[in-house]
């Protein structure tokens, strides 16, 4: 099984054109790991802050403890080391407990409503039992760049429309002694979201909705 959530653990993927697009790059500041607090004076930028840190968890599920901070990562470049990338050990299971326990609480930082708590735990559930496959080893995933297209406030509820960056980095092989392969795959997702404003006072994903854009996905 490949780690490939580019087909979205927290997201259902269908086709879209392209929008004219405001970037948020990774070299953008965010507030990891809090969750973004109405205490910020422009709601548009909390409502923004809020959505990409929430994706963010979405898209580094079960990542290793060096790539856990709630930030926006480019892409890696080069070529990926399959050697040494084989070299590395299944993670144990304390690590494992240790990342789900890590992602569990992440996810009700982040998001609200019953069925996309759900899904996300779901996601997570799948992609943990991808990181204690012998055949399949990740090495990160992340966001490299959101931009929104529209972001509106009413009150304590808010919609958003971007398109994000997203890829993982993996290596696997069919048998014990196989040789391994480099699964990277990248792609541009559109998203239409609903936040409201949790009982602390935060702005909370309430559903997500992605799709490939055009040209981009499997």
């Amino acid at each position: 099984m490949s780690f490939v959530r580019l087909a979205l653990g927290g997201a259902v993927l269908a086709g879209l054109t392209g929008l004219a697009l405001s970037v948020v790059p990774a070299s953008a500041t965010l507030v990891p790991p809090k969750a973004a607090t109405v205490a910020i004076a422009d709601p548009a930028a909390a409502v923004k802050q809020a959505f990409t840190q929430a994706l963010i968890v979405d898209r580094q599920l079960g990542v290793p403890a060096s790539q856990e901070q709630l930030h926006l990562r480019p892409v890696p470049v080069g070529i990926t080391d399959l050697l040494a990338a084989g070299r590395q050990d299944v993670p144990s299971v304390a690590d494992r407990q240790r990342r789900v326990a890590r992602d569990r609480k992440n996810i009700s930082a982040h998001f609200a409503s019953a069925a996309l708590l759900a899904r996300e735990g779901k996601a997570l559930d799948s992609t943990m039992a991808t990181v204690a496959d012998p055949y399949t080893l990740i090495l990160g995933a992340g966001v490299s760049q959101v931009a929104f297209t529209s972001v509106t406030v009413s009150g304590n509820t808010a919609t958003i429309v971007a398109q994000a960056h997203e890829w993982s980095s993996s290596v696997v092989r069919q048998q014990a002694d196989g040789n391994w392969l480099d699964t990277s795959p990248a792609a541009d997702t559109i998203y239409n979201a609903k936040l409201s404003i949790g009982p602390s006072g935060t702005w909370l994903v309430t559903d997500m909705i992605g799709r490939f854009a055009n040209g981009s996905g499997p």
